[in-house]
């Protein structure tokens, strides 16, 4: 047997740095070919593609200098680290946030749900003296949440808006009233855990703990984060996620059960937020029914909006939103670090959140166009305003602005049109398009017989 030759696995690598390389010829003999020199233009395309795919590191990276810069060095490592910590409840909540806006929806309530969720973990607690206990009922009530709210959205097609809009302030108001009568209500409307406990420092030690100077609820998000990073790419659920929020009918005419998806989107996401009221009280031990996550619907969205996830739906990257978080958290430290106020706080993250998504809308029309030219092709629009198609190609070539009828230029708008509410028609009531298509053969096949008798 013929001894293998054996090839350097890194003979490729070294030929990208070397001037000159070796190609075979049509003719089978070997040529000696000048490398390519890289241009300005690949440089560009290269950073296009970086900053297309990976904005959220670079945005991240960016405002992490300038806290730096403002704190004048005066960072510690343990102040690194409190940025993964103080992340950890908002990014767990952003994460379920990011899968329901790919899926095109959004939800306003996930505040109000940790909040309610949190105040009947207390009582589980105090109760029952189990840090496990507590953990099981934080997740499965929100996981509960979370579906009522998937159900109406998904189910009974109400928007996602309104539903979580009106669950927002339902599950706020309940959770005041709950703690108002509450045994568990500490002064007004806080409610805490029982310190007399032999469990509750055991549970404080675990939300404010550290492995090897690593925040444990950091540890946490970051797993978290893997695993959903992992389902969103590499599982079919993830990929008919996407689906559903590119192109719903066409997900639904591939098979995708559009409905149940959308339910467990919202059903995962209050699974979240039930983990992120478990930590919440790990780490503070108390939660206030009438002032705790305010605003944290904001947050994660603005989390999401960073982390480079489209609100239009069926874009983004999941690892992205972890970027966003932490984003947003030394945004808060640059805030505080500053001495603007926490009254001008909101109005500051606010514009923030009003910046990225003006960014994510405006900047692909403006990705690779001169200025010049797109304020020409603005105006353009202006003046052409009433004007066919046919009437701006003519004079486009010169010639004389003819008058046309208008069907004439939107035939093919029409005929798309028709074709679209053809399908509908179609599919109207089928539970899927392999339904559909028995009913028409069903119906084609009863004419066919019809035809046969009266023939």
């Amino acid at each position: 047997m013929p001894k293998k030759e054996f090839k350097n696995p890194f003979e490729s690598v070294k030929n990208l740095f070397n001037k000159n390389k070796e190609v075979v010829a049509d003719g089978g003999e070997a040529v000696v070919a000048e490398k390519r020199k890289i241009t300005g233009e690949d440089v560009k395309k290269f950073a296009g593609k970086a900053w297309n795919g990976y904005s959220f590191v670079f945005i991240f990276i960016a405002v992490f200098i300038v806290w730096l810069i403002i704190t004048s060095g005066a960072t510690t490592w343990n102040g690194v680290m409190n940025i993964l910590r103080h992340s950890s409840v908002i990014g767990l909540i952003a994460i379920g946030m990011g899968l329901v806006i790919i899926t095109g929806g959004i939800d306003l309530s996930v505040g109000s749900m940790l909040v309610l969720t949190a105040v009947m973990s207390i009582e589980v607690f105090n109760s029952t003296n189990s840090i496990f206990a507590t953990f099981i009922v934080a997740v499965l009530f929100g996981t509960g949440l979370g579906l009522f709210n998937g159900l109406l959205i998904g189910k009974a097609k109400m928007p996602a808006f309104i539903v979580t809009l009106a669950t927002m302030l339902a599950f706020r108001s309940i959770s005041q009233f709950f703690v108002d009568d509450g045994a568990s209500n500490v002064n007004g409307s806080i409610s805490g855990l029982n310190r007399d406990l032999s469990s509750y420092q055991e549970f404080f030690d675990f939300g404010n703990g550290f492995v090897a100077t690593i925040p444990i609820t950091g540890i946490l998000l970051i797993v978290v984060t893997i695993i959903f990073v992992f389902v969103a790419n590499r599982t079919k659920y993830g990929r008919q996620v996407y689906a559903i929020g590119s192109n719903e009918k066409a997900a639904f005419l591939a098979g995708v059960n559009v409905d149940w998806i959308r339910v467990s989107v919202y059903a995962f996401t209050g699974t979240l937020v039930g983990f992120a009221a478990f930590l919440t009280l790990a780490m503070s031990g108390n939660v206030d029914a009438a002032a705790s996550a305010k605003n944290y619907e904001m947050y994660a969205i603005a989390a999401v909006v960073i982390g480079g996830i489209s609100m239009a739906g069926g874009k983004g990257k999941i690892i992205g939103v972890l970027f966003g978080a932490m984003s947003y958290t030394v945004i808060d430290k640059i805030i505080v670090a500053l001495g603007l106020g926490g009254l001008i706080n909101d109005a500051i993250k606010g514009a923030i959140l009003l910046a990225a998504v003006f960014l994510q809308v405006v900047g692909p029309m403006l990705r690779g166009v001169k200025f010049t030219d797109q304020v020409k092709e603005i105006c353009g629009k202006w003046f052409a305003f009433g004007k066919t198609k046919k009437q701006l190609a003519a004079e486009a070539e010169g010639g004389e602005s003819v008058t046309l009828d208008a069907s004439e230029d939107d035939a093919v708008t029409e005929a798309e049109e028709a074709a679209e509410h053809a399908v509908e028609e179609v599919l109207d009531g089928a539970e899927s398009p392999e339904a559909a298509a028995e009913d028409i053969k069903a119906e084609e096949a009863g004419s066919e017989e019809e035809d046969k008798a009266e023939g």
